[in-house]
């Protein structure tokens, strides 16, 4: 039986600053070649604000945005969700990215610094033959340094017992 008393729980929150190279070498590295990611003239006569995030960029972009004096307390907590996994993976089996899904509720783009907050939304099991497998799924929201709500990741993780 798997601990579902950390749904609802509160995940560490984080400051990303989005930066111009970063985005850039993003939109390359997904076969993206268009100029919007890369010049700022580009991105305004496409009718953009400024240069835009590749559309999945949210899925790497802590990787380079987050900036340890710009945290804010309790940015290096443990996240619940290492607490489900660890106690799932005593018994040893395999994690696995299930799904990520981004839903954007405003223009994101290079300059932005977006505030993230986060929830352990749900924790659900289904059985895989002989196999249990144990979904986790956190949401995430992102605020814009004007304090708009632009985008919400949904991201499902999953231990195969």
């Amino acid at each position: 039986m798997v601990d579902t008393s950390k749904v609802g729980t509160e995940l560490p929150g984080a400051v990303i600053t989005l930066e111009r190279g970063p985005v850039a070498n993003f939109a390359k590295a997904v076969g993206d070649e268009s100029d919007v990611y890369r010049n700022p003239d580009a991105a305004k006569a496409a009718g953009l604000e400024g240069i835009p995030m590749p559309p999945t960029f949210p899925f790497a972009m802590a990787n380079w945005g987050q900036f340890q004096e710009q945290q804010p307390e309790g940015y290096d907590a443990p996240s619940p969700m290492m607490g489900v996994f660890g106690e799932l993976m005593k018994g040893g089996g395999l994690i696995l990215h299930g799904e990520q899904e981004f839903l954007y509720h405003g223009p994101v783009s290079v300059g932005d610094t977006l505030n993230v907050t986060g929830t352990l939304k749900d924790i659900y099991t289904k059985a895989s033959g002989d196999k249990t497998m144990t979904f986790v799924v956190s949401e995430q929201k992102y605020h814009n340094q004007r304090g708009e709500h632009v985008l919400t990741q949904i991201t499902t993780i999953l231990h195969r017992g």
